[in-house]
């Protein structure tokens, strides 16, 4: 889990690999481990009541994986 943006190196100059309705994906370089990664990054002001309970159900499943 990322604890801090200090340790996040952005790729490819911030380039969106996807976008949905309420976020986006870009690639990172943790500097802890060298690994690349997909970041979410969510605008939580832009959010609605139901997408919450969108994302919750989405977060619910990531961490069952």
């Amino acid at each position: 889990m990322i604890k801090s943006l200090d340790n996040i190196e952005f790729i490819d100059g911030n380039k969106i690999l996807g976008e949905g309705a309420y976020s986006k994906v870009v690639r990172i370089k943790l500097k802890s481990d060298g690994k690349f990664y997909a970041l979410k990054i969510i605008d939580l002001k832009e959010i609605s009541s139901e997408d919450a309970s969108n994302l919750t159900n989405e977060i619910r499943m990531h961490r069952q994986i």
